[in-house]
């Protein structure tokens, strides 16, 4: 499991951050959920840490390895 995170660059912070299996994922619910917004844009997708689900839910430490998730805002065929 991963911690995500959709980043605001005009606001410059995050939305409430959300869980997801992996980034494709993630991808989907960010896509669900934003992809009507006038300003989908200004919004980045980034995964910000690793759970360990077999060491007692402890996550990795956050920032360590955290990335962009790439999002294709072209039209849905």
């Amino acid at each position: 499991m991963k911690i995500y995170g959709v980043f605001d660059t005009v606001k410059g912070c995050y939305a409430p951050p959300f869980v997801a299996r992996n980034d494709a994922d993630a991808t989907r619910m960010f896509m669900m959920d934003c992809k009507k917004l006038p300003f989908i844009n200004d919004l980045r997708l980034r995964c910000l840490c690793d759970i360990d689900l077999d060491n007692e839910f402890s996550p990795l430490p956050c920032g360590v390895g955290s990335y962009e998730v790439p999002i294709d805002l072209g039209e849905e065929k």
